[in-house]
């Protein structure tokens, strides 16, 4: 059996993006930097105020993920094309699991664990445990494991359905309902990205429903976890 070679990176090809369409995705997501450091300036407050165990480091983990992976972004949309914006792609890539893992983080300690603590601990562990497979993966060969991926990333947040019950239960519908929308914005996003990957700016328009998926997620964490 013969294995297939890791892709050198300075041999990985660019998307096709056009020095504008990468300042808007960069702007984009700067955008989203600002909004995350107001987030976490929130999140902190409220789990001040909560008297559960999990509720400051669950916060703080979900926040400085997303803000994460908004840095990441921003930094590489904004770099020439070169060995350090290679880099920064896949590092782009593999925050975006981390992320998926870190919002879990809250949903799951701070409000499935109430109803049922054994599934809230099995889903935190999958999830985490596929953002390392995922992050290793990428980190390999971001190529050779872009369908992995983007199954990965899609099978991680959407796991919440397994615990449909008890999420409504600890967050109440319009609680769960937040979470939800923003895990339709992602996809929405993910969906017109594939399907328009020759027209300019889809990219940037990507990002632009990430940033709704952010937004709306924080208000269901804030207002219903926190």
């Amino acid at each position: 059996m013969t294995l297939r070679k890791r892709t050198p990176l300075s041999e990985r090809p660019f998307p096709n993006y056009s020095r504008e369409e990468e300042m808007m995705n960069m702007y984009s997501h700067l955008l989203g930097v600002m909004c995350a450091l107001v987030m976490l300036g929130v999140v902190v407050a409220a789990a001040r105020q909560n008297p559960q165990p999990y509720a400051m480091v669950s916060g703080v983990v979900y926040v400085l993920s997303v803000l994460a992976m908004l840095v990441a972004s921003s930094i590489y949309h904004g770099l020439p094309k070169g060995m350090p914006k290679q880099v920064m792609r896949v590092v782009d890539h593999c925050v975006i699991f981390i992320t998926i893992a870190g919002t879990y983080t809250p949903i799951t300690l701070l409000g499935i664990r109430l109803i049922n603590p054994a599934m809230a601990w099995s889903i935190l562990g999958v999830e985490w445990g596929l953002a390392i497979v995922g992050v290793i993966l990428n980190a390999i060969d971001l190529n050779k494991y872009s369908k992995f991926s983007m199954a990965c990333y899609l099978g991680m947040g959407w796991c919440v359905i397994i615990s449909l019950k008890p999420a409504i239960q600890a967050m109440t519908l319009p609680g769960f309902m937040w979470i939800l929308g923003g895990g339709v914005a992602y996809t929405i996003g993910a969906v017109l990205y594939l399907v328009g990957k020759k027209k300019p700016y889809r990219h940037a328009v990507f990002h632009i429903f990430v940033l709704l998926g952010v937004l709306i997620q924080f208000v269901g964490v804030w207002r219903y976890l926190l």
